[in-house]
């Protein structure tokens, strides 16, 4: 008699802080990760990373025997705010001790963790902080959206709790990267029993009303609005294209289109409240400097959705072969 292979445990990731104790965002968290994980039909593993960068402490802290009061100290809150969440679905919290006093070496080793523990997804609710006090979130979940090749989803304090996924919204420049990044997602999509709704922008775009403004002449005007009419029509051609294999995974999808003049953020948050989207599922594969520069859309959408999101890094390579 054969015997049956055990299928390994699906596990999600939480990264969860212990020290603000048992709080309305926690509440709402927990409850959110552990639909979440039905979902996925997966066991939620709640993990604190305890460095130097967390506490702002100088590195010498982080020596024996402060080194293990810190630890014990950790465990114990940790442990104590999983008791009274009493969910089945949550396995026992982990502390990580690491001795890096950056951001990017504190993440690689939280990420290092979920890789060794076969995550499908780490869940890192945000503080929802614009300006200098988004500090936090820029020193662990932004900083993570760069840098963990596994999926993140994201929620704020802001995120309605919803704690069903009928309705996703996958804003989309159509390059490569996002879509390696939606066909890794519809395994998921198909789990959630979702309907996906791509969107792609054409912001940039210069429309009729904006070229007439502009007092081209009729020339240029008939040039510029032929060209927008051909690179639109391309751009459904394609985007049907992704509809197409959606579908054919056995998941509903629509397209759109947007040309309004608008930022990308406000039309992806203007189109998921029309569509009442319970998520927003996205690619990201800006580095740490366009991050700095520029926020990045992504980040953005992170940080004024009212809804969670769902984010895949995609590694790029850089002009000299190496990925980022």
């Amino acid at each position: 008699m054969e015997r049956k292979k055990k299928l390994k445990e699906r596990i999600v990731i939480w990264a969860l802080d212990p020290f603000h104790g048992r709080t309305p965002e926690h509440v709402r968290a927990a409850l959110y990760v552990e639909n979440l994980a039905r979902i996925l039909r997966a066991k939620v593993e709640p993990v604190f990373i305890l460095s130097p960068n967390v506490f702002y402490l100088p590195i010498d802290y982080f020596v024996p025997p402060e080194k293990s009061e810190y630890i014990t100290i950790a465990q114990r809150e940790l442990n104590s705010l999983l008791q009274s969440f009493g969910s089945k679905r949550f396995l026992p919290g982990r502390v990580l001790c690491d001795d890096a006093f950056t951001r990017r070496g504190t993440i690689q080793t939280f990420v290092t963790y979920a890789k060794g523990r076969n995550a499908v997804l780490i869940f890192s609710p945000t503080q929802g902080r614009r300006g200098l006090p988004r500090f936090w979130l820029g020193s662990f979940t932004e900083t993570l959206l760069m840098y963990s090749p596994i999926p993140i989803i994201t929620v704020n304090p802001k995120t309605k709790a919803k704690l069903r996924f009928q309705n996703v919204i996958y804003p989309t420049d159509l390059s490569s990267h996002s879509q390696k990044t939606l066909n890794a997602f519809l395994p998921v999509a198909k789990l959630m029993n979702a309907k996906i709704h791509l969107l792609h922008g054409l912001q940039g775009s210069m429309t009729n009303a904006t070229l007439a403004y502009e007092g081209l002449s009729d020339v240029a005007f008939n040039f510029y609005t032929q060209e927008m009419k051909r690179i639109k029509k391309s751009r459904e051609k394609q985007i049907g294209a992704w509809a197409k294999i959606c579908k054919s995974h056995g998941v509903n999808t629509t397209t759109e289109i947007a040309e309004d003049q608008t930022q990308v953020l406000d039309t992806v948050l203007k189109v998921a409240k029309r569509k009442k989207a319970n998520l927003i599922a996205m690619a990201t594969t800006s580095g740490p400097f366009e991050n700095l520069m520029t926020g990045g859309i992504t980040r953005q959408v992170v940080r004024y959705a009212d809804i969670p999101v769902w984010i895949m890094h995609q590694q790029r390579r850089s002009s000299d072969g190496t990925k980022s």
